[in-house]
């Protein structure tokens, strides 16, 4: 099956800086096949035969072995990402691309309320949502002190290029 691996906090302000070649290699070593990275911010796409928890897993092992803080992933396989892209309102807003964000959960979470975001749809595992005003969109730790636990956000443009990568894989 493809994947994509979502990580958090990973070449962020200069901390938990990790090389996506080196990112590619830490999957490679653990089984993973055809592993590509996308962008510096810990986009990874690759095929596996684990389900979703075998993979956090494993993959969390990893980061923690590199001593990455506050890092984590969240796991979308190619049938869930489509999903994703299909279920956007934001079809229905003019903001720019790089204004509309989609915020991936790892776990089922209740609509919320977040300060500094106007939430234009909710799915349960993400929310889409644009910044509220004019001010900059609200940091992630905001987020994640109002979930309860980490989460990690991507923009409308990635979102989509990461789908058109997943697509080019096919699903085998």
């Amino acid at each position: 099956m493809v994947w994509l691996a979502l990580f958090r906090a990973i070449n962020v302000g200069g901390r938990n800086v990790v090389r996506m070649a080196d990112l590619r290699s830490d999957l490679e070593t653990l089984g993973l096949d055809r592993v590509e990275t996308y962008l510096q911010s810990g986009n990874a796409i690759f095929e596996s035969n684990l389900d979703e928890a075998a993979l956090r897993e494993v993959i969390d092992g990893v980061l923690s072995k590199r001593g990455l803080v506050g890092s984590g992933v969240v796991l979308r396989s190619l049938p869930q990402l489509r999903t994703v892209i299909a279920s956007s309102p934001f079809h229905e807003h003019s903001a720019p691309d790089k204004h509309k964000f989609v915020s991936f959960f790892d776990r089922f979470v209740e609509p919320t309320e977040f300060k500094g975001a106007t939430i234009l749809g909710w799915s349960g595992h993400e929310a889409y949502w644009t910044p509220s005003g004019d001010g900059p969109p609200p940091a992630l730790t905001t987020i994640e002190r109002r979930l309860g636990f980490r989460t990690t956000s991507r923009n409308w443009t990635v979102s989509q290029a990461l789908l058109a990568l997943l697509e080019g894989r096919g699903d085998p």
